[in-house]
Formats: structure tokens, sequence, C-alpha cells
């Protein structure tokens, strides 16, 4: 269903029924991730500005908590 879903509505995730994850062996800690096929150049254009942000916010929080902790 999340296929369907991905063309009517854009990129969709989906943990999958445990049949899937069974046959495919999924683990816990993955899941699926839908992006239609006209919306990947733009998806990919933007994920290293994505990557980015992510490393600049993890390691503000990083630097939050030690804060937080020793206060």
């Amino acid at each position: 269903m999340a296929l369907p879903a991905a063309l009517a509505q854009g990129v969709m995730a989906s943990t999958a029924c445990i049949g899937n994850r069974v046959y495919t062996d999924l683990g816990d800690d993955e899941l699926y991730v839908m992006i239609p096929g006209k919306d990947v150049a733009r998806v990919a254009a933007e994920a290293q500005t994505i990557a980015s942000a992510n490393l600049k916010l993890a390691e503000y929080h990083r630097e939050r908590r030690q804060a937080l902790a020793t206060s």
C-alpha cells in the first residue's frame, strides 16, 4: 500500500507488515521509504543540506545536554 500512497501523496515511510519483514529479513531498526521517481532528484539535492543540519543540531544538543547536566 505504501507504493500507491507515495505515488499519490509524495514521500512515504513504512515499517512494513510482519510477513514482509520476515521474508526480507528487514531488521527491527529498519524501515522502507518510498520516493516517487519524479521527486528523487529534488530529495537527493537536499540530502547534503539535511545531513549537515543534523550534524550541527546533534553537536548543539550534545553540548546543551552536558551543560544541563553540570548546572
